[in-house]
């Protein structure tokens, strides 16, 4: 069986609106509510709770390995 691997994030990509609107008592991770997937030219983060693109990535034809 494969071992899960520990995340590797330095820097975290939040909605704008979200981190405005952050109540107190939750941290951005507990109150995010983001979709992430690839689309035609690469990755795209999407806000579910503000219906808006946080950002998108194109990797401009370059192949990326998808698990």
């Amino acid at each position: 069986m494969k071992q899960a691997k520990l995340s590797e994030i330095k820097v975290f990509l939040h909605c704008k609106e979200c981190a405005r609107g952050l109540p107190d008592e939750m941290s951005p991770r507990q109150y995010a509510r983001l979709e992430v997937g690839f689309t035609v030219p690469g990755i795209q983060i999407w806000c579910v709770r503000h219906e808006k693109e946080v950002v998108h990535f194109d990797f401009q034809g370059h192949k990326v390995k998808q698990i």
